[in-house]
């Protein structure tokens, strides 16, 4: 079974200081996943969080079945 993953990119303005934040629940196709990441990168756009960080990216992240059974 391949696993995918809807990860939001944030970064602090000026320090290049980022981090990923996963989306629950995980998406189950990558159609799924493609339709929330530009849902999610249009909703969050020109926002920021409490802490500084602005939203860069919404990125699905795909592994394959072999990844699985490490």
């Amino acid at each position: 079974m391949n696993a995918i993953a809807l990860v939001l990119v944030a970064c602090l303005p000026y320090t290049g200081q980022c981090k990923s934040i996963i989306q629950r629940p995980a998406p189950t196709t990558h159609e799924e996943c493609d339709d929330r990441a530009m849902k999610l990168q249009a909703t969050l756009a020109g926002s920021i969080d409490d802490a500084g960080y602005r939203p860069v990216q919404a990125t699905c992240i795909y592994g394959g079945s072999e990844t699985d059974a490490e």
